[in-house]
């Protein structure tokens, strides 16, 4: 998610972060969108009068409902081609007219190499701001008067698939620039200064470079997008920053190194102070109610666009208030994590929780903030475990709950709730879960259900006519061995080699080569404790090149997925989890089918095609 803000100031009833002063315009995707069977042809600002607008349907983008989306963490969102998709401002508001700074914040995914958006003089064809899209990086530009003037920052090294929150800061049309992603400064900016001039006349154009030869458009989703016309101080930044980055799951802060940034509400009161929760803001998420600006979170995952290059949602962790609880203005349930292993670690002797004897502690651990009371209702807490090893059966697994994080002493335990799929729930109640106090999860029974060894890495290289199975791992106390295993049609499995552990605590790193490259392999790595108990990692594939390839799109997909086959005419479809489970089993017909999996649970799976004698399988990613 793309949050950029470029500092350049109208009067709202509600405003981002509560700060209206100097707004003179606010889209928002869930209100003031017309549109036609998705087509939308009018995005209005909220109290602002400035309308984006596109007559020719053809070049019209498509709006999508966030109820059940998760790509903008259940908000909705514009869809731009990247072909001939645009909106454009044609009522000349003057958007950014001062001389002394100002400011774009946009919520943005982008997905391609072209400008992202930009404040154009209709008269001159001069640019007056633009955040752009330069390779894989994002970087946000003002720019004042006829080609003389710009205010452009260094740009920072981004997954273009993914979402962030950045923005421009600019105390002066004369003075130095500062960028900033997901809230923080970061880096120093780049700027030429010829002399300033009047900016007068100039509009807003959307996903469209109406001066560039040829015209160039941008593929990407848009959620939300505010202008200021003046400088922000440092408290209405950091009040603008918190709305969007609690509204759209994204942790406050760059590059997920753990030093966090407070978040504030319209009032300018924290409600996540980074330094009491010092160790525990990586993947910080929350529910809560702000009215000055708007806000009503009901439910969050995270979402950490920089430097996750694996996963747009980078926790296993999911808040919900189904029952809307938040009865006051500015209350909120905030939660962040210590980024500890998907792993537990066994406890010798168990630990007494409460009466309940765990014998093993999850590795990750969450720290809660809130300012709810007694009259508020309960708050779900929800883990997807699917991707934890040896997670099964659930029923040896509890909830603990302690005041200092440690769990080996005062600790109580609750038991979980499987909801299906891998998630487990437990309800938070705000009467008797002190704000200040952990959770994590823990097993009754560590030999059948041990949450294990700590898997680092496990990858397929495939060269010189071989594929390597290479892993690393950061634990090996009590340790056996590891098993490489291979299989042709995931029922049947052999051992290719068997691997000794080095053992300790420090990284290990190993390597298996297998010369046999048959059309489709599957591998997986079992490990074996002293005590015989085994655990699996997840399922590598390796499929040989083919002359005319499936085609899956969109892929990565929020549901819809489209699978097109010139090799493959008449045959059957599987879908396989990372744990080798094939969960869909469909026909193919006619070299194209389209399938809903808006059911699935978010992640990675193996999609495999056959008709008897071709089998093709690629990766598929569900958001």
């Amino acid at each position: 998610l793309v949050f950029t803000s470029l500092m350049v100031f109208q009067s709202f009833a509600q405003s981002p972060g509560g700060v209206g002063t100097n707004l003179t315009a606010w889209f928002k995707a869930n209100t003031n969108v017309t549109q036609s069977s998705a087509s939308v042809s009018n995005w209005a600002s909220t109290d602002a009068g400035v309308d984006l607008e596109n007559a020719t349907m053809a070049a019209q983008p498509t709006y999508n409902s966030g109820s059940s989306d998760r790509l903008f963490n259940y908000n909705d969102y514009i869809s731009f081609d990247g072909t001939d998709d645009y909106l454009i401002d044609t009522t000349s508001p003057n958007l950014i007219s001062h001389l002394n700074g100002g400011a774009v914040f946009i919520i943005s995914k982008p997905s391609e190499i072209t400008p992202l958006i930009k404040v154009n003089d209709y008269n001159s064809a001069t640019e007056y701001a633009a955040a752009m899209i330069n390779g894989n990086r994002v970087g946000v530009s003002i720019y004042n008067g006829s080609l003389s003037q710009w205010r452009s920052l260094t740009s920072y090294l981004v997954n273009a698939a993914q979402q962030y929150e950045t923005n421009l800061r600019m105390t002066n049309i004369t003075s130095t620039a500062n960028w900033a992603i997901n809230g923080e400064e970061e880096l120093a900016p780049q700027v030429t200064d010829n002399g300033a001039s009047s900016t007068s006349n100039n509009a807003l154009f959307l996903s469209m470079d109406s001066y560039s030869s040829p015209m160039e458009f941008t593929e990407m989703d848009v959620a939300e997008i505010s202008v200021y016309d003046n400088n922000l101080t440092g408290t209405e930044i950091e009040k603008i920053t918190s709305y969007y980055c609690l509204k759209y799951g994204i942790t406050k802060g760059i590059l997920n190194t753990g030093a966090g940034e407070d978040y504030l509400d319209s009032n300018g009161t924290t409600f996540w102070n980074a330094t009491s929760n010092s160790g525990y803001n990586y993947y910080v998420i929350g529910v809560g109610r702000d009215d000055n600006s708007g806000l009503a979170v009901y439910q969050s995952e995270t979402i950490h666009g920089v430097n996750d290059v694996s996963s747009v949602y980078s926790d296993i962790v999911k808040l919900d208030d189904a029952n809307n609880t938040f009865d006051n203005d500015r209350e909120f349930f905030m939660i962040g994590s210590n980024n500890g292993a998907l792993s537990a670690t066994e406890q010798d002797p168990a630990v007494n929780a409460g009466g309940t004897s765990i014998e093993g502690i999850f590795n990750r651990v969450w720290k809660i903030e809130h300012n709810l009371n007694a009259t508020n209702g309960d708050i779900n807490f929800i883990l997807d475990i699917s991707s934890v090893p040896n997670n099964s059966p659930t029923s040896n697994i509890r909830f603990l709950f302690d005041a200092d994080g440690d769990f080996t002493a005062g600790a109580t335990a609750s038991a979980v709730t499987d909801l299906g799929g891998g998630l487990i729930q437990v309800a938070l109640n705000p009467a008797t879960v002190a704000s200040g106090s952990y959770i994590t999860i823990g097993t009754i029974d560590f030999a059948a259900t041990s949450l294990p060894v700590e898997l680092v890495n496990f990858d397929l290289v495939e060269k010189n006519s071989s594929n390597y199975l290479v892993w690393t791992s950061s634990s090996e106390e009590d340790f056996y061995a590891y098993q490489v295993e291979r299989s042709e049609d995931l029922n049947h499995w052999t051992t290719l080699e068997e691997v000794y552990p080095i053992g300790g605590n420090q990284l290990n790193t190993y390597q298996v080569e297998d010369k046999d490259q048959r059309a489709v392999l599957y591998y997986r790595l079992k490990m074996t404790d002293l005590d015989g108990s085994f655990s699996y990692s997840d399922i590598l594939s390796y499929s040989k090149a083919m002359n005319a390839p499936v085609f899956i799109y969109p892929n990565p997909s929020t549901g819809i997925v489209n699978i097109k086959s010139d090799q493959i005419q008449t045959g059957t479809v599987r879908l396989i989890n990372l744990q080798g489970k094939v969960i869909l089993i469909s026909p193919f017909n006619n070299g194209q089918q389209e399938y809903d999996l808006s059911n699935l649970s978010k992640g990675m799976y193996y999609l495999e095609i056959a008709d008897g004698v071709n089998r093709i399988v690629e990766k598929l990613f569900i958001h």
